[in-house]
């Protein structure tokens, strides 16, 4: 009984990581197509504390991968422009197993712009990505990854959380109703 428990929770925490559903066929975001993504780290990020460090540069280009690998796959009939900017995060140190399994969080804004009239639709909206649960993520982020898997596991979150978040937007449905 104890190993099928063990194997079903297994195959549940492979299945929760950030980019899991990017191998299925994307669900429209009503008429969503990405034109370009501005990713910036602010001036005045902030590491919080004991965390790894990483550079401005480093969120930057981690961010633009995970983003355009994320909203690539839409083909709506509507072009938009993202802007993420970083503003906090950590990447976990190496913690005491289960003990002290320290967790890595990103907190970033999101705007979106019409590219057609360069509309800004929204207020900078702030929002938090965790770190994927996995097995590296169920101990620690720090035990198990390198500190480039956890900045590049970060993005992927933030996109994802972005994508959620999009999904709940009235602009990208005027012409059609929400999934």
């Amino acid at each position: 009984m104890t190993r099928i428990l063990l194997a079903v929770l297994a195959v549940v925490l492979l299945g929760c990581s950030a980019t899991g559903d990017l191998g299925s066929p994307a669900k429209p975001i009503g008429n969503f197509t990405l034109g370009m993504v501005v990713p910036k780290a602010a001036d005045e990020i902030q590491a919080g504390p004991l965390s790894r460090k990483a550079t401005n540069e480093e969120w930057e280009t981690a961010m633009d991968r995970a983003f355009q690998t994320r909203f690539t796959r839409y083909s709506g009939g509507k072009t938009y422009h993202i802007g993420v900017v970083v503003d906090g995060y950590i990447l976990a140190q190496v913690g005491i197993p289960v003990v002290a399994a320290p967790k890595s969080v990103v907190l970033f804004r999101i705007i979106i712009v019409d590219a057609a009239t360069q509309t800004v639709l929204n207020e900078p909206t702030a929002l938090t990505a965790f770190e994927s649960f996995s097995p590296g993520g169920v101990v620690s982020s720090g035990l198990a990854n390198t500190r480039e898997e956890q900045l590049a596991d970060l993005a992927d979150a933030a996109a994802k959380a972005t994508e959620t978040w999009m999904r709940k937007q009235p602009w990208f449905f005027d012409d059609q109703p929400p999934l």
